[in-house]
């Protein structure tokens, strides 16, 4: 066959192993494909027009899923594909809440980038109270506006909650960012008073060591400027 004749024959045969056949329905569950990392099958599912905004028995849609997990890809496919950036679960979480609670900066960056409404203040002092430490987190929340020294509707800062939680790879990971030793927790006292309590003596080292200082000590009287806290390079 000469090649005039075998070149309609070559379109014809790709064409019917490619775009040209019918597309391959998914053969697993929407959820099941994201937890798995199989985007074909996700790929799959969008041709299909299965919904992408549904929710699972937790409330989650698929992507709170990819983006708790990490799926980079089919976070950036989802949101190609109409997914809702700022649903909520049942626990109220958005998938940028989910993917900073789990580590996922990449996501996180992908999801800002995106226009995923969120507030870095209130997700700080989040982080702080599940005592997430990552420090690509924390940089990527200061990074995006949240304030080391901001405080919670009872005046708590994220370092106050490291300490009264006894979290000494955070309260470490937050002096190093430059948090303020001396800032005085809501009742006056300050951290070192806050950490003795806690009995952990390498927390009250810790503190010690960023130039934290009791109440009863005179020169205490005022707190130190967030200026003059020795930081250290993470």
């Amino acid at each position: 066959m000469t090649p005039q004749r075998l070149a309609p024959w070559l379109v014809l045969t790709t064409c019917l192993l490619t775009a040209c056949g019918p597309s391959q329905p998914p053969t697993m569950p929407l959820f099941r494909a994201i937890h798995t990392g199989n985007l074909d099958q996700v790929k799959r599912h969008l041709r299909q027009g299965t919904d992408i905004n549904q929710t699972g028995p937790d409330g989650e849609t698929p992507l709170h899923v990819a983006a708790r997990d990490g799926r980079v890809a089919m976070v950036e496919l989802l949101l190609k594909h109409g997914a809702s950036i700022d649903a909520r679960d049942h626990n109220d979480r958005t998938p940028m809440e989910l993917a900073l609670l789990a580590g996922k900066v990449q996501v996180a960056r992908v999801l800002a980038k995106r226009g995923a409404a969120f507030d870095p203040q209130a997700l700080l002092l989040l982080m702080a109270d599940r005592g997430v430490a990552d420090r690509d987190v924390l940089r990527f929340l200061i990074h995006a506006g949240a304030r080391l020294d901001g405080t919670d509707q009872e005046g708590f800062s994220p370092l106050h909650i490291a300490i009264v939680r006894g979290n000494l790879r955070l309260g470490k990971r937050l002096l190093i960012m430059g948090a303020n030793p001396n800032q005085p927790l809501p009742d006056g006292s300050l951290p070192l008073d806050a950490a003795r309590l806690t009995g952990i003596p390498e927390l009250v080292r810790l503190l010690r060591d960023y130039g934290a200082r009791s109440k009863g000590d005179p020169s205490s009287a005022r707190a130190i400027p967030n200026d003059e806290v020795k930081t250290r390079t993470p």
